[in-house]
């Protein structure tokens, strides 16, 4: 579980510098509700098997996934106040 939620930490850190990048403006309390503790993408149970590009396996991070606005919660805030979180 440890492994996972550094895991989690370090991408959604990622994700927020990247947002903050393209010059959207993250708001403190959406930030603060954010958790790296969520596992439903993790198998428990199974066999793995792991095909890696060279990147990967020298170190590198896959990379963010392009957020659709029709992906966007209904109701999600998309222009809120910049933050220094």
């Amino acid at each position: 579980m440890n492994a996972i939620v550094l895991w989690n930490t370090l991408y959604m850190h990622r994700a927020l510098e990247e947002l903050r990048t393209r010059g959207m403006k993250l708001a403190a309390e959406d930030i603060e509700r954010l958790s790296p503790l969520g596992h439903d993408h993790i198998n428990f149970l199974g066999r793995y098997s792991f095909s890696l590009s060279d990147e990967i396996r020298q170190g590198a991070f896959h990379p963010l996934r392009e957020v659709d606005e029709t992906e966007q919660e209904p109701g999600a805030k998309t222009d809120v106040s910049e933050t220094s979180a």
